[in-house]
């Protein structure tokens, strides 16, 4: 999809969108879970996922581990309900595309 990587690449991304279907930049994207993952990024850092977008490398080879998605603010405070993410494990489903819609006012 995004990269050259292939299966040795295995990973999320998407965007993050407000309560008027607008990308939302800045809100902080935290992957947890698998062996150890606990990573950070922010919305709009990576624009192929389109405006609002994000991705997070979880492993460098293809896996069925389990991993947990959340939406944070800057002061780490929970703003979305936790998203499991489980992998297939084959190199055609290494990438999971999660949309965040803003639903509530913060």
């Amino acid at each position: 999809f995004a990269n050259t990587a292939g299966c040795q690449w295995q990973g999320m991304g998407g965007a993050v969108f407000d309560l008027n279907d607008q990308p939302l930049n800045g809100i902080r994207v935290h992957v947890f879970g698998g062996q150890g993952v606990d990573l950070y990024t922010a919305s709009g850092t990576n624009t192929l996922y389109g405006q609002g977008g994000w991705e997070i490398q979880v492993d460098t080879t293809i896996s069925t581990q389990i991993y947990y998605i959340e939406l944070q603010s800057q002061e780490g405070t929970t703003l979305s309900p936790t998203v499991q993410i489980t992998y297939p494990g084959s190199c055609e489903g290494n990438l999971a595309v999660i949309n965040f819609e803003q639903t509530r006012p913060f």
